[in-house]
């Protein structure tokens, strides 16, 4: 009895042939995971029809990306990261600004006696 159990489940699950997934992440110096496990890039495989998976891409300086593929049919994904903007030059920048400016306004606000920096020496 237990071999016509046996039996009786293998016509359910057709073997269907593999399905090609082609992957590629741009920049190309950018790691690939497939379900969690790093490929090459560009990462090429045939896989089980039907399953599915998950694509990241992940490069520091850079947004992560990723894509879940269900395999009915051949893929190709690509993933492009998107660079992250610099905050600290940025950062710097805008605080120097604001610094200038608030201490222009004061300087404007205040007498020019009390502005420790102005002085009669032209030097």
């Amino acid at each position: 009895a237990n071999e016509d159990a046996v039996n009786d489940e293998a016509p359910t699950t057709p073997s269907l042939p593999p399905v090609h997934l082609h992957a590629q992440a741009t920049p190309p110096e950018a790691p690939l995971y497939l379900d969690g496990e790093e490929v090459p890039n560009p990462f090429d495989a045939d896989l089980a029809f039907g399953s599915t998976h998950r694509l990241e891409a992940r490069l520091a300086g850079y947004r992560d990306d990723h894509v879940t593929v269900e395999l009915s049919k051949p893929r190709r994904v690509m993933l492009t990261l998107k660079r992250l903007p610099v905050p600290k030059p940025a950062t710097t920048k805008r605080a120097a600004r604001r610094a200038t400016t608030k201490s222009a306004k004061s300087t404007k606000r205040s007498s020019g006696s009390t502005n420790p920096f102005v002085s009669d020496n032209p030097y």
